[in-house]
Order: structure tokens, then C-alpha cells, then sequence
């Protein structure tokens, strides 16, 4: 492509490239861009160039291209020093060694774009303006935050307007993310809002767990990792909710998976709620300070579980939250933690209850054995009381006899027969009292060890029964348990068998319906070429060839019919074939 190069004295270079000349680098020459109208430098223009100029000029009104050129011309004589402007980021790329950033302005009520351009910095500025925000506010230079930005406006007929960066001021990002910050943590404070989430009791179990996540997060594959052994053991069940964590959509996004996690907590209580991400820039977290996602996190009814960001950066949702952790692994690794301790300590007593009841059956066999040997030592001890006074009774009854008959035989020597027939039958009748009294004392004897007998054999009954039925207990909870851990186990695996087969109908019904579309799709675009492109076609010099058939497209289709009707871009004709 040719390029037309100006006569320029030195005193009016400046007028030239105000014009919208530029300079040659290697011949330092000013020459016209492509897209502008020659006319504008009729005055430098070379002899036969200049009279082209002329030529158009004699046309009614002024060309795009002078026009917009004169609108860069005043762009430059308005803006002849860099001005400071504050823009937000809404799409960053490279291109080229260079970086272009699309600069938006909001409506601080509303939120809608009220205004919108291009902004960019030269490949040359990029390394150190970028390293000057990196390093100032330790965050990168990404898409969603506001920045100061010194800028040169500019205006080119083929591309519009624009602004040149030449430098950057981090202050103001770090102020302004203070600023909103510290208008939130006020407005938190005054609702009285700010301490509820953090006030609620820990969980000192989990049974159930909400999760809040981005769709297709890195964090939340690391989190499901271990979530999905939790559940297949039937240790913890957790319910899922999407949601999106940065852009112009995540307040309303997190409104709906709020008002979600809500309704489900209503009906079936969750443990905790868990807030993850992964992943991601740090410079998107600022999406998340916001004063209604703060404030859904202080009011929900259970513990608030972060982990959305780094190991050090934190949003305003972590300050609120009852536990920030940081990253998606700790979230779920105190969730394991947890629920191992509850293990633990659930074994723990009932390792207690079962060493507890060894010892007090091997306390109530001692107490038996004790009792056993108490009896037998008291029975003994009785056994020997009555034998003794027995041995005693029966001296004394003796002694009395033996008196009484010494009495006898002096009354007998002194009345003779009489009192021999008194002493005679004293004797029998002492005689039959001392068996009498024996035989007395020897069956309150027997009859006093019996029951003590008795006693010790009803008391050991109770004592056995009593150690057996709490053995019988324990075997008991301990079946009932086992059958609970099958029930569940088959319940699990039946429910995966229905998902699987509800999953392979659903992709069989929609590769089904893709296909049908793909072909739909394919006959429309076929008619719309047809209907729409032959038009164009005559208009670059081709022409339509037809037989009674229809379109002819061979050499051979056209020698063998008898007619055909040539269109072309300004009509059409018709060939008979001569025989």
C-alpha cells in the first residue's frame, strides 16, 4: 500500500501533525495515515496528489475521516498534559507486549455502567507500572477493582477514543477498598449484626454440612476429596449450592444461595455452613466486600466456615465469619478433625462403660465370695454357741440329778421305801426333761443356720442376675448398632445405583436432543446460503447457470440440456441448443 508523504517546512510541522500527519522513523518525513482525507494537507501535499485533493474537495460536505480528524485535533489541543482519572477495571488482557484494559464508571446507587472506554499501556510501561501496584498494594492488577490512573486522551479516526496510561496511583486502590471496608464494619457495628455468627456455639460434631461454592472451583475438588469419604462412610452428609464469588453478578448470586441454604436449614438443620473457593487472583476477593453478603453471613442460624482466599489475604465475609481458615483443605480438614475427636471420645467411653462393668462384676463376685465365707464362718460360730450351751445345759441338769438322788437316798435311808419310790420317780421325770430341753436347743440351732443359708444363696441369685443382665445389655447395643451400620450401607449403595441409572438416561436424552438440533441447525444455515447469497455472488461477476432441472454446476449437466437460462448481476438470458 502506498504511503503519501508532505512537504512540511519547519513552522508548520506542528499544524501537520495536529492535522493528524504522522512522522516516518526512519526518514523523519511526516506522511498521511491511511483512513485520512488528502484535502486536509492540500498546502504539502506532492503536484498530482494535490490535484486529487482538489478533485474531492469539489464534493458536497466534509469526508468521516476529516471530520473525525478535526475531532482529534481538538482532543489534543484540550488535553495537552496528562489528567488524573478514576476508572474501574471490568476486562484486562495482553496483546502484543501491550496491555489494554476496558475503563468503566458506575452509578454509585444503581450500579449500571454510565460510562465506558479503552484504556492501555505501552509494552515500554507495562513491567513498571504493573510492579509498582503489585508491590504497593499486594494485590494484581485485575479485572473488578478501582484505580487512579494518570492518562492521555486520545482520538483516531480508525479506532475512536481512547486513553494512553502513564502512570498509576496504589494509594487510591488501598484507600478505597479502606473506605468501603470501614463504611461496612460501621454499618455491621450499628445493626448490631457484626458478633451473631461468631457468638454461636463451635459444633462439637458434624452430622450434616451446607457448602457454598463457585461451580468447577480447584478448592472444591480438594474439598470434595475428603467430603466424599465422610459421606460414603455415613460419617456426614453435606448439600451443595453454586454460587459465584466474583463479578458484577456475585451480590444477587449470593443473595440466592443465602436464601437456599436458609430454606434447607429450616427443614433439615445444617451443622455448619462452609464458604469455599480456591484458587483464584487475590484481587478477585474484593467482590466479597460487600455490606449484604457480610451481613447474610453474621445473621445465618449456624457456624459460618471460611475458605475462600490464601493463606494471608482475607474479605470482609473471613472478619465475620465463626471461623475463617483460609483454604478449602483446612476447612474440610477440621471438619475430619472433628468428627474423628467425637469418634475418639464416643470409643473412649465406651471402653470406660465396659471396663467399668468388668470391675463391678468382679466386685460383686468378691462381695459373694466374702458373704459366702461370712455365712459359713457364722454358721459355725452358732453351731458351736449351741453346742457348748447344750454341753452345758446337760452338766448342770446332771449335777441336779446327782444331788437329787443324794437327797433321795438320805430321805430314803431316813423313810425307806417311800421317799425311794419319791427319788425313783423325780429321777424319771429329770431324765425326760434334760431330752426335752436338748432336743429344743438342737432345733433352734439347725433352724438358725438354715435360713442364714438361705439368705446367703438368695443374695448371691440377685448379685448374678443383676451382672448378667447388664452384660446382656451391652451385647445388646452393641447388635443394635452393628444392624444400623448395614441398614445404612444398603440404603447408600441402593440410592448410588438409582443416581447412576437416572444419570445414563439423562445423557442419553440430551445427546439425543443435541444431534436433532446440530442437523435443525444445519438445514437452516443451508437455506439461509441459499436465500441470502446469490445476490452478493452475480455482484462480484459470477452468474447463475439453470436448466429445467434446476441449477447447473458440470460442464457435462450443461452439453446435455436442451436449454438454459443464464442470470447475471443486470438480467437474464436464455441458450436453446441448435441441433
Amino acid at each position: 500500500m502506498s504511503v503519501t508523504y508532505l512537504s512540511v517546512s519547519a513552522h508548520e510541522k506542528d499544524r501537520a501533525i495536529a492535522l493528524g500527519a504522522r512522522k516516518d522513523p526512519k526518514s523523519g518525513q511526516l506522511f498521511v495515515p491511511t483512513g485520512l482525507s488528502l484535502s486536509l494537507f492540500q498546502p504539502w501535499l506532492p503536484q498530482p496528489v494535490a490535484a486529487s485533493a482538489l478533485a474531492s474537495a469539489t464534493q458536497p460536505g466534509l469526508s468521516l475521516s476529516a471530520l473525525l480528524t478535526r475531532c482529534s485535533a481538538a482532543i489534543k489541543s484540550a488535553f495537552l498534559e496528562p489528567v488524573w482519572v478514576r476508572i474501574e477495571v471490568s476486562q484486562i488482557k495482553f496483546s502484543g507486549g501491550h496491555l489494554y484494559l476496558a475503563a468503566i464508571e458506575r452509578a454509585e446507587e444503581s450500579g449500571k455502567e454510565v460510562a465506558k472506554t479503552t484504556a492501555m499501556v505501552w509494552s515500554s510501561n507495562v513491567t513498571r507500572l504493573v510492579q509498582k501496584f503489585s508491590s504497593a498494594t499486594g494485590m494484581e492488577l485485575a479485572a473488578g477493582i478501582q484505580i487512579l490512573v494518570l492518562v492521555k486522551p486520545e482520538f483516531r479516526p480508525q479506532y475512536g477514543m481512547g486513553l494512553q496510561i502513564v502512570d498509576i496511583d496504589p494509594s487510591y486502590t488501598l484507600g478505597d477498598r479502606e473506605a468501603r471496608l470501614k463504611r461496612i464494619h460501621e454499618a455491621l457495628e450499628a445493626s448490631g449484626d457484626a458478633g451473631k455468627n461468631r457468638s454461636l456455639a463451635s459444633p462439637d460434631d458434624f452430622r450434616h454440612v451446607c457448602v457454598i461454592s463457585p461451580d468447577g472451583a480447584a478448592g472444591l475438588e480438594d474439598f470434595q476429596v475428603e467430603a466424599n469419604r465422610l459421606a460414603q462412610a455415613n460419617l456426614c452428609r453435606f448439600t451443595y449450592i453454586k454460587a459465584i464469588f466474583q463479578g458484577e453478578k456475585t451480590k444477587e448470586s449470593m443473595k440466592h444461595a443465602f436464601l437456599e441454604a436458609h430454606n434447607a436449614h429450616g427443614s433439615t438443620p445444617f451443622c455448619a455452613l462452609a464458604m469455599i473457593r480456591g484458587g483464584g487472583a487475590a484481587a478477585d476477593l474484593h467482590w466479597l466486600d460487600d455490606y449484604l453478603i457480610a451481613r447474610m453471613v453474621c445473621r445465618f442460624r449456624a457456624p459460618v466456615l471460611t475458605g475462600i482466599g490464601h493463606e494471608r489475604d482475607q474479605s470482609v465475609v473471613d472478619a465475620y465469619a465463626h471461623k475463617a481458615f483460609g483454604t478449602p483443605s483446612k476447612v474440610i480438614a477440621h471438619i475430619k478433625d472433628i468428627i474423628f475427636k467425637k469418634a475418639m471420645n464416643g470409643y473412649g467411653d465406651w471402653s470406660f462403660i465396659a471396663q467399668t462393668a468388668a470391675a463391678r462384676l468382679d466386685s460383686a463376685k468378691a462381695k459373694i465370695d466374702m458373704c459366702t465365707a461370712e455365712i459359713d464362718a457364722n454358721a459355725d460360730k452358732l453351731l458351736s454357741r449351741a453346742e457348748f450351751a447344750s454341753d452345758r445345759h446337760l452338766a448342770a441338769i446332771n449335777a441336779d440329778a446327782v444331788t437329787s438322788i443324794q437327797r433321795a437316798d438320805l430321805k430314803a435311808d431316813l423313810l425307806n421305801s417311800e421317799i425311794g419310790n419319791a427319788a425313783a420317780s423325780a429321777l424319771d421325770l429329770a431324765s425326760r426333761n434334760a431330752e426335752h430341753l436338748f432336743a429344743v436347743f438342737k432345733d433352734t440351732a439347725t433352724a438358725k443356720l438354715q435360713a442364714v443359708a438361705v439368705k446367703a444363696n438368695n443374695d448371691f441369685a440377685s448379685i448374678t442376675l443383676a451382672a448378667r443382665r447388664s452384660i446382656d445389655g451391652v451385647d445388646q447395643h452393641l447388635d443394635d448398632q452393628f444392624d444400623g451400620i448395614v441398614g445404612s450401607t444398603t440404603r447408600f449403595i441402593s440410592g448410588a445405583e438409582s443416581n447412576a441409572d437416572r444419570h445414563l438416561a439423562d445423557t442419553r436424552f440430551y445427546a439425543s436432543k443435541m444431534l436433532s438440533d446440530a442437523e435443525n441447525g444445519s438445514r437452516d444455515l443451508m437455506s439461509n446460503i441459499m436465500a441470502h447469497g446469490v445476490e452478493p455472488t452475480l455482484k462480484r461477476g459470477f452468474a447463475v447457470v439453470k436448466n429445467a432441472q434446476g441449477p447447473v454446476s458440470t460442464k457435462a449437466a450443461a452439453e446435455a440440456s436442451a436449454s438454459l437460462e443464464i442470470t447475471f448481476r443486470d438480467g437474464t438470458m436464455k441458450i436453446s441448443k441448435v441441433e
